[in-house]
């Protein structure tokens, strides 16, 4: 993927004719991609620390998954915990952010929380229900995807499931995601920097 951010703007004729410097006002349908590695999990139990290699390489830290599920200590037919994907995304990444979760009770405040990292470049690892997802329904299972895009204005965010079976780019709504997170004593969570 080569793309950093998607901004367009538009000046209005009065700024361009002022003598101060034209404003950039963003367009109505405007989307902001961040650029990370593509990356596949290379078995059914390494979706968080895949997602999380593709998150930090946005941070300008290149582990692979390999080396996260090591740190994370990965149990092979299981997993990883949302717990030590937050520990050891916080030991590895730039000082001064740490990843944190946010309940979240709607789609607009999925929106909020994902643009202070994605309007800052950051992608942001999420802990979903792989049933929860459009092109994954069916099984049951917690999964993790990195979400890489949003479109504030028509309430989309783009994911990156690195799941080898459907996986890949996919839109959805706010909602959508919002529905698909894995929920914890009665409430949703966001992992955000």
């Amino acid at each position: 993927m080569t793309v950093a951010v998607v901004s367009l703007s538009v000046v209005s004729a009065s700024a361009a004719v002022s003598n101060h410097a034209a404003q950039p006002r963003p367009v109505e349908d405007e989307w902001h991609y961040v650029s990370h590695p593509d990356l596949t999990q290379s078995l059914p139990y390494n979706c968080i620390p895949t997602s999380a290699s593709m998150a930090l390489a946005t941070l300008g830290v290149h582990l692979t998954p390999t080396e996260l599920g090591r740190q994370m200590r990965i149990i092979p037919n299981w997993g990883v915990s949302g717990d030590h994907l937050m520990r050891v995304f916080n030991e590895v990444q730039p000082s001064g952010r740490e990843l944190t979760y946010e309940v979240v009770t709607s789609g607009r405040q999925v929106e909020a929380d994902l643009s202070v990292d994605l309007l800052h470049h950051v992608a942001v690892p999420a802990l979903v229900i792989a049933a929860g997802l459009p092109w994954q329904g069916g099984e049951i299972t917690g999964h993790a995807v990195v979400v890489d895009g949003m479109n504030p204005a028509r309430h989309l965010v783009r994911v990156f499931d690195p799941a080898p079976r459907n996986g890949g780019e996919h839109v959805l709504t706010s909602e959508q995601l919002l529905n698909a997170l894995q929920m914890e004593s009665g409430v949703r969570h966001l992992l955000v920097d």
